[in-house]
């Protein structure tokens, strides 16, 4: 299996630390990006990575932190504009098999494990879906938020029937299989939803689909009505719409606006959930790195991974 690793700058990005791109942000010493190859090389199914960004500099950092020559191959590839070029430039050149499976990741996760990757892979299903994204519980995310003595990092989570999740960063995608690819690159660009802006662009992202699926659009406010509702103390009515959002619905009406059959695929170690998205976080992470990565490799081993 390839590995393509996100590591642009392009539409959607978020700064930290004054434009500096978040792959080589330092963590005790090591650029994010450097942890995480650390951890793909104890990935048995990934066969070779391919990083999108800035290919020189990216060529250049591979040299600084001396990638071994016995590890898994790297290869770097120019940033396009947006996450759905960069991924089919990498399937382009490698033939465009229309059955190729790739795991699609960011490289702004420092607390990624081998064992927490193995655990989404393990769960996933390649030869039933084409697009398979990664949902981290929030009782995962929970032992990241602030304590009253140390920072953290505080993760909005969203209310499904019988279970809280977000959208973590691991994906499993066959690009061959997904026939209206522009609305992943829209609904990424907007995926930050707490912003009110945001939440009303995937409206209008939305909105061309509700003629043919206009359950979508239901669902959708559904979702976010529910998590206002209980940030506004009102439990009984958050509640109440909380049980009518069921995962498996939501499944079936994400495959018909993109094209493809597509899952969520659940976990519940973390670390894929934690990107470094401020400044704020950063610190964070920094302060609280050797104990977050501490814990994240005993749930890893815990759970069965690698």
């Amino acid at each position: 299996m390839e590995c393509i690793i996100l590591a642009g700058s392009g539409e959607s990005y978020r700064e930290v630390r004054e434009s500096e791109n978040k792959a080589f942000l330092k963590v005790k010493g090591r650029s994010i990006l450097q942890w995480i190859l650390r951890q793909l090389q104890d990935v048995p199914r990934i066969a070779s990575i391919h990083v999108v960004g800035p290919k020189q500099r990216l060529e250049e950092h591979l040299k600084e932190i001396e990638y071994p020559a016995t590890g898994i191959p790297v290869t770097c590839y120019e940033e396009s504009q947006d996450i759905v070029s960069n991924i089919y430039s990498v399937h382009d050149s490698l033939g465009s098999d229309p059955n190729k499976v790739y795991m699609i990741m960011p490289s702004d996760v420092p607390l990624i494990t081998a064992g927490e990757i193995n655990q989404f892979l393990d769960r996933c299903d390649a030869e039933a879906f084409d697009l398979q994204t990664g949902m981290t519980t929030a009782a995962a995310l929970a032992r990241f938020a602030p304590t009253e003595s140390q920072p953290g990092v505080q993760m909005a989570t969203f209310a499904f029937r019988g279970v809280r999740l977000r959208v973590n960063n691991l994906h499993l995608v066959r690009p061959g299989g997904v026939r209206h690819g522009q609305y992943i690159r829209k609904i990424y660009a907007l995926r930050y939803q707490k912003r009110i802006r945001n939440a009303l662009g995937l409206v209008a992202v939305l909105f061309p689909q509700a003629i043919r699926l206009p359950a979508a659009i239901w669902y959708f406010v559904c979702i976010h009505m529910a998590r206002v509702t209980e940030v506004r103390g009102h439990m009984r009515l958050a509640k109440w719409l909380a049980n009518r959002i069921h995962v498996n619905r939501g499944e079936r009406m994400i495959s018909k606006i993109i094209g493809a059959r597509f899952r969520l695929v659940i976990t519940d170690i973390g670390g894929s959930a934690i990107d470094v998205d401020n400044d704020a976080d950063y610190q964070a992470m920094q302060q609280r790195f050797d104990e977050w990565y501490e814990m994240q490799q005993r749930l890893a081993s815990d759970s069965g991974g690698n």
